[in-house]
C-alpha cells in the first residue's frame, strides 16, 4: 500500500497482505494470520490485526469486506480444502 509497511499480494485469489514478514487475510468477515503464504492459518481477533493493516481502504482488497461470504470462497485460503479449521481464540 502506498506510505505504508502493507503489502497487498495482488496475485492471490483472497485478501491477502504481507507486513511485518506475516501473512493477514480477511476471510468471510473474520482475520486470519499465518507465517507463510501456505499457511497454517490461524484465525486471530480484530484486535491482533496491526493497525496498517487493519487501514487497508476496502478499494485494495481482492472481495472487499462484506462481499463474498455466500461466494465459495471459504476454501479460498491455500492449504486449507475447507477454509481454516483453526478455533477461535487459537492466536499464536
Amino acid at each position: 500500500m502506498p506510505g505504508t509497511d502493507v503489502y497487498r499480494v495482488p496475485s492471490a485469489s483472497f485478501n491477502l497482505f504481507l507486513f511485518g514478514g506475516r501473512y493477514y487475510s480477511f476471510h468471510n468477515g473474520a482475520w486470519f494470520l499465518a507465517p507463510s503464504y501456505n499457511g497454517p492459518w490461524k484465525l486471530i481477533t480484530t484486535e491482533r490485526v496491526p493497525k496498517p493493516v487493519r487501514a487497508v481502504p476496502a478499494s485494495y482488497y481482492r472481495i472487499p469486506p462484506g462481499e463474498g461470504a455466500h461466494a465459495g470462497v471459504a476454501s479460498a485460503l491455500p492449504g486449507h480444502a475447507k477454509g481454516p479449521k483453526s478455533k477461535k481464540g487459537g492466536e499464536d
